[in-house]
């Protein structure tokens, strides 16, 4: 028997029978690369729980780096448990703060580049710089030398930073004072 478009019956049928076989082969694969790529997203998820990431905080002295992780920490200046902080140079070696809430995250509150005690062609190696996984390099004015040899240096390493600028309010407000005159 034929069909109607020339081409035998049991000819189509077989056609249908493949497309049929076709689409479930499909769904078994589409629910294997499933099964795969969630496998594969768990592993990673596990593996974020385990991995500890070292956040670096650095920059010049004085531009707010122990401020800066007690805000991201979410504590005041005075707590008990958070970086000092002060008008002199006061942190003098690297200091591990943990994450109040991401316990495999942990801050770096680092000495300031470019005080008698830490200058600048020593910094790198006072502050043992290759073991920290991110960066974060305040300033608190302008950007100077030592900002741009931070980043080569990080750069280099082939490691991640973000600048930040702090104290920003106080450039601010010493702006709108000098407009007021």
């Amino acid at each position: 028997a034929e069909s109607r478009g020339g081409a035998p019956r049991n000819a189509m049928y077989a056609m249908e029978v493949r497309e049929l076989d076709l689409v479930d082969m499909n769904s078994v694969i589409q629910s294997k690369v499933v099964l795969e790529v969630s496998k594969q997203i768990q592993s990673l998820l596990t593996s974020l729980e385990t991995t500890t990431l070292d956040i670096a905080v650095t920059g010049e002295s004085g531009a707010g780096k122990s401020t800066f992780v007690n805000a991201i920490r979410g504590m005041d200046d005075e707590e008990v448990g958070a970086a000092r902080t002060g008008v002199t140079e006061t942190t003098m070696e690297a200091t591990c703060y943990p994450h109040p809430k991401l316990p495999t995250v942990r801050l770096w509150d680092l000495p300031g580049i470019g005080t008698p005690n830490f200058q600048a062609d020593r910094y790198l190696q006072q502050v043992d710089f290759e073991k920290y996984d991110f960066y974060i390099v305040l300033a608190s004015e302008r950007f100077r030398e030592n900002h741009a040899s931070l980043a080569r240096s990080i750069r280099a390493s082939n490691k991640n930073f973000y600048f930040v600028r702090s104290k920003l309010d106080r450039d601010i407000d010493a702006s709108r004072r000098s407009e007021e005159h």
